[in-house]
């Protein structure tokens, strides 16, 4: 072959890739690019999944509470926190926000929502065969009720805990094959709980926001799922980059989420950088229409 068809072939290949990558990139929604921010907002989230029982947790309270104080937002969600032992950074918290739920603090999901606004109710979602891990909670935002929903879905560690894959070392890698197939239960699991957050959502017409540590990637069936009920995914609607919000060993993934429904408009989603725990903060801006 001469140099012409060479470059021809090279030219042809280059540009399959590139058609390849934007349609996995789309698909998965793995690398969103956004330069604008959207107008003025009027009610402000945060989702963070603070691992309460990981090491130092009681060090680690003063300076969650301090992070989330720093953000001030309207609506604060976290996870992985039980009462019994949360009670400085309760403590701080309530401080600021006159209004908070901590009905589901000691269940598997340990969650609870503080707002500035009154939380008029809260309800467990629950699929059938599966502990509960989502909770909804109606808001009063300004005369208008909304929904929150706040969600913990089943963990792949959970599945079996002594294949917790992490490859700290090269032993970990025998791991491997079985913490993937690990990962496809959870994955139905997870999918069976979106399924019941998606038909709890259709069942009463109010706006919504679902947020949460969903344990699974953009363009999974869990999200796809919950994306059935008219919800779009925040990150790739406004953020930039990978958007990792969980770090372990070698691992950067986006497992924490937010979506929203066509009663909002996006103003601006950011991942908070902060070692505070193995998740990251996530922060969601909105316009209520």
């Amino acid at each position: 072959m001469n140099r012409k068809t060479i470059k021809r072939i090279t030219l042809i290949i280059a540009a399959i890739l590139f058609v390849v990558a934007v349609v996995v990139n789309v698909k998965f929604q793995i690398f969103p690019i956004h330069f604008l921010k959207g107008g003025e907002p009027n009610l402000t989230i945060l989702t963070w999944n603070i691992h309460d029982t990981g090491a130092n947790y009681q060090q680690r309270q003063k300076g969650i509470a301090e992070e989330i104080i720093r953000q001030d937002v309207d609506i604060v969600a976290l996870h992985e926190y039980y009462g019994r032992i949360s009670g400085e950074l309760n403590t701080r918290l309530r401080k600021k926000y006159p209004y908070s739920n901590d009905r589901f603090s000691n269940t598997s999901a340990g969650a609870i929502l503080y707002s500035r606004y009154p939380i008029i109710k809260a309800t467990q979602i629950c699929a059938k065969g599966t502990k509960p891990q989502a909770y909804a909670y109606c808001v009063m935002v300004n005369g208008k009720k909304v929904r929150i929903v706040s969600c913990h879905l089943m963990s792949t560690n959970n599945m079996a805990p002594e294949h917790r894959y992490t490859l700290e070392k090269k032993s970990d890698l025998k791991t491997l094959p079985t913490y993937f197939k690990n990962y496809l239960k959870a994955q139905k699991i997870r999918t069976k709980e979106a399924s019941a957050i998606a038909e709890h959502i259709q069942s009463e017409p109010m706006p919504t926001i679902v947020l949460g540590d969903m344990n699974d990637f953009s363009g999974s069936p869990v999200l796809g799922m919950l994306q059935t009920s008219g919800l779009k995914n925040a990150w790739w609607e406004g953020g930039t980059g990978f958007g990792v919000t969980f770090r372990e060993g070698w691992m950067r993934f986006r497992l924490d989420h937010i979506l929203y429904d066509s009663n909002y408009e996006l103003s601006s989603i950011d991942v908070v950088q902060s070692d505070l725990s193995d998740h990251m903060p996530l922060v969601g801006k909105f316009i209520l229409r």
